[in-house]
């Protein structure tokens, strides 16, 4: 399918205007939005396109706000001998403007036997960090990488330096055939690079071995050069569940950061020596860990149905926003959600202690999917994601499909109120926000 569109066709239509919006993108399928002050309406819509097939899954600001990174997939021109599913990925560079900042970018990575970005980074100096797997084997510039061999996915953690060159490109040991991603990815103020993906049976990460018969967890921090310098396995997940971390946040501003895991328990897990216990069929599990990778604190959330977490980020001021996915009934803090239909939305704000602050629901008759969730400086909340029911409900307000599914994006207050929504007139999803 080609997802490029005609950019008239990604007008976000307001639906409330009861509070002025700061400076708002919104990262969609093969496009990123801008919302301007005082407007609930896209201001420019810029396309991703390379061959006709793009796929964007993160974005970030540079430290200075002047520039957005996106990274994401997209389907190679012609099919690599050997490939089954080729595809290569990408990172695009822009102003705040949308306008292309650096004549090297977009520029394609990987070799195109099947290479997939699903979350990047910027440190301070500039430094670009993305993770996710790769097959038989990758190539970043001059940095090549191989594969474990056999058919299996294995992973890469990849690092460009401020002039879009590669600095390194670094995997993991494991047996030929093996499935082994990278998930999430962070950096802290030291330039210490966190890392979180999932594998199957035997990995070797540095000089740090672990085994699961199962699907697991790992959990590693770099140096600034490649290194290892610490890796951590937890979780023993049956094949073919959802159970797994999906995302992390690293503290800024701080010499000694604290590290946030968001992840999903449908069984009863030993995590570093602590018996978590699941109320449902999922629950949705945060882990906070210190730079040394010790456990600090854990926290588990969910009803008896299933209870999903999606993306994790971290606000300016030290607040974890979470956003994900409930069926019928979920229980966030204090607070009691109710779907209106096969699957719904939501977004929470955590504090540093794990303790829910506030959270709200949004969804209709359909399975409604959800993406990021970003704060601004006056603690308002921006939430991402694709409506697939007609109406979709928000707070008081209700929202009308265009097409089979439209990209929404809300707003909240520093107390969780529902503050407006708007979605997008094309067949289109949302997967980031940034504010």
């Amino acid at each position: 399918m080609n997802h490029l569109l005609s950019v008239h066709k990604f007008d976000f239509q307001p639906i409330s205007n009861k509070t002025s919006m700061k400076r708002i993108f919104t990262l969609l399928f093969s496009f990123f939005i801008f919302f301007s002050a005082n407007a609930q309406r896209g201001q420019w819509a810029l396309p991703i396109d390379f061959n006709g097939s793009e796929s964007v899954y993160d974005m970030s600001f540079s430290r200075d706000g002047k520039n957005i990174f996106v990274i994401g997939s997209g389907a190679v021109p012609s099919v690599p001998s050997g490939s089954s599913n080729p595809y290569y990925f990408y990172i695009g560079k822009y102003d705040t403007s949308g306008n292309i900042t650096d004549t090297v970018m977009p520029k394609k990575l990987g070799v195109g036997y099947d290479d997939e970005a699903y979350s990047m980074a910027i440190d301070k100096d500039s430094n670009i960090y993305f993770t996710g797997y790769f097959a038989q084997a990758i190539q970043i510039d001059k940095q090549k990488l191989k594969g474990n061999g056999g058919s299996g996915a294995d992973y890469y953690l990849a690092k460009l330096g401020p002039n879009d060159s590669a600095k390194w490109i670094v995997g993991l040991k494991t047996s030929a055939g093996n499935n082994v991603t990278g998930m999430a990815v962070d950096v802290d103020d030291s330039g210490y690079v966190y890392v979180t993906g999932a594998y199957g049976g035997k990995i070797t990460i540095g000089t740090y071995t672990f085994s699961s018969a199962n699907r697991a967890t790992f959990f590693a921090k770099y140096d600034s050069t490649g290194k290892v310098i610490w890796a951590k396995s937890f979780g023993n997940y049956t094949p073919g569940t959802l159970n797994a971390v999906v995302d992390l946040a690293v503290e800024k501003n701080t010499a000694s950061p604290a590290i946030y895991l968001a992840g999903s328990l449908s069984s009863k897990q030993t995590i570093y020596g602590n018996a978590i216990n699941t109320k449902g069929s999922d629950d949705i599990l945060l882990l906070k860990f210190d730079a040394s990778g010790n456990l600090l604190k854990y926290a588990t959330y969910g009803d008896k149905y299933s209870d999903l977490p999606k993306r994790l980020n971290i606000s300016a001021s030290g607040k974890l926003l979470l956003t994900g996915y409930f069926m019928q009934t979920t229980i966030l803090g204090s607070t009691i959600l109710k779907s209106r239909g096969s699957q719904d939305g939501f977004v929470a704000v955590v504090d540093t202690a794990l303790k829910m602050k506030w959270a709200n629901g949004f969804g209709g008759s359909d399975y409604d999917l959800v993406g990021m969730a970003a704060m601004d400086n006056f603690d308002n909340v921006f939430v991402t994601g694709e409506m697939r029911s007609s109406p979709t409900y928000f707070g008081t307000d209700t929202l009308t499909l265009h097409d089979y599914s439209n990209a929404f994006l809300s707003k909240y207050d520093s107390a969780g109120k529902y503050l407006g929504a708007a979605n997008s007139t094309g067949y289109r999803m949302a997967s980031s926000v940034l504010s």
